[in-house]
């Protein structure tokens, strides 16, 4: 059998997209299991994080008829059946849940992972909903060590610049992170762009030398993440990482519903819809506090 899927594939959709790859391999053992990704600057980092799913081809479709075409929710249209890729049968093919023509994230009543496994029950699996992991565990974890998340999603309208925090917010809160424990570490990493927008200002505005910043390449970021045992930031494709590798997440959620849609999928998290109301420094904080402590398990505030 030949399975090829697709949808939209920034870093975070690739994220999400691992527990529909994994339910499928698990019901068809021996079927090659082909994965489009785009070539636009939204699609930056599926590739990394699919290419380490086993069994999969992330890129161009075969030029073959394929059994089974998903095209899992989110779908934003950009392929199409008899033109980019021949399948048998077309499955899915939805932008938002119920075919949504409403702008954003109101038209989602479930995350986006548990819109896409519909796709995998429809085809015989019965089991749980895989997890998201994809990157090999580190032999340590330091539990004084935080990865602050400031990275924008990059589109050309602007639109999800919105969900950033606001690096005032971030200086407050490092500040008060050294001022609680002065064992504890904060690391940021990001490209050129995240660097010089949020990375750099934010480092200068804390002045600590315990607050240690890299401009890097993405599978860096991903192994300096991996060190760490808490996330605190935006919610970002990198926020998404961090719960698929384990650690316990903070994060703010800006934009109305987008807290139901992309929320972190693990056991321990506090998120913050912040779409009603500002969230202070102070409340992320204490939310830090708490992860550290090792007491939160997936609550909502807001």
């Amino acid at each position: 059998m030949n399975i090829l899927v697709g949808r939209v594939f920034g870093l975070g959709n690739a994220v999400c997209g691992i527990p529909l790859l994994k339910a499928l391999r698990m019901k068809f053992p021996n079927a090659r299991i082909d994965v489009l990704v785009g070539d636009t600057s939204d699609d930056f980092g599926a590739h990394e994080v699919l290419s380490c799913v086993g069994g999969c081809l992330v890129g161009k479709p075969r030029d073959i008829i394929y059994d089974i075409a998903i095209m899992a929710i989110p779908f934003d249209g950009r392929w199409k059946n008899g033109r980019d890729y021949k399948a048998k049968i077309v499955m899915d093919e939805r932008g938002r849940p119920g075919h949504s023509k409403v702008f954003g994230f109101s038209s989602w009543k479930h995350h986006e992972i548990e819109y896409s496994m519909e796709n995998a029950y429809s085809l015989g699996y019965k089991g749980e909903i895989p997890n998201c992991s994809f990157h090999t565990p580190p032999i340590s974890r330091s539990d004084r060590s935080i990865y602050l998340g400031m990275g924008f999603k990059r589109d050309q309208s602007g639109f999800f610049s919105q969900k950033h925090w606001g690096n005032k917010n971030y200086i407050q809160l490092v500040k008060r992170i050294f001022e609680h424990d002065e064992d504890l570490w904060v690391w940021s990493s990001g490209n050129a762009r995240d660097y010089e927008e949020c990375i750099l200002p934010v480092s200068k505005g804390v002045n600590y030398a315990r607050f240690v910043t890299v401009q890097n390449t993405l599978e860096d970021s991903f192994k300096v993440m991996n060190q760490c045992s808490v996330y605190v930031g935006n919610d970002t494709g990198m926020m998404h990482v961090a719960a698929s590798m384990g650690l316990g997440v903070v994060s703010v959620f800006k934009l109305e519903g987008s807290i139901t849609k992309s929320r972190p999928w693990c056991d321990r998290s506090i998120t913050f819809d912040g779409s009603k109301r500002e969230i202070t420094p102070d409340e992320m904080f204490e939310a830090v506090k708490e992860m550290l402590s090792d007491k939160a398990i997936k609550e909502i505030r807001t």
